[in-house]
């Protein structure tokens, strides 16, 4: 199985798990074929360079702080998946705050998903 087959079938489990907490978007950083990181949005967290205390920590900062050794963050590719409570993929292309961390820590590719149905559809942004 591919690394996108991967995100995507666990992208389904873990939304089905926190279908009752609002978690959408899910980050991954992975390098060739193995993930190495997950985050998820979280409404109870601000996002740190929120400027109200409305905004929740988005999954693309959960994933990158999950990694302990900053390093290697620049050999690693994010991907984002956002999908609805009817399970169909939805547009996870990371907002301008979250494309300034990526550059910032050396995350040279983002890969996301584009609205669909049921499978995904996947967009490469290089930064």
């Amino acid at each position: 199985m591919n690394l996108l087959d991967k995100i995507t079938e666990l992208s389904r489990e873990i939304i089905y798990i926190y279908r009752d907490e609002h978690v959408k978007h899910i980050s991954f950083l992975a390098r060739r074929n193995k993930i190495l990181s997950v985050g998820i949005n979280d409404k109870t967290c601000t996002h740190p360079m929120s400027t109200t205390q409305f905004q929740r920590l988005h999954s693309e900062v959960d994933a990158i702080s999950r990694i302990k050794d900053k390093k290697i963050l620049s050999r690693l590719k994010l991907i984002n998946v956002r999908i609805n409570k009817h399970y169909e993929f939805r547009l996870s292309k990371p907002c301008p705050s979250c494309e300034l961390l990526c550059q910032v820590v050396g995350i040279k590719q983002v890969i996301f998903t584009e609205s669909s149905d049921k499978f995904p559809v996947w967009n490469i942004l290089k930064l």
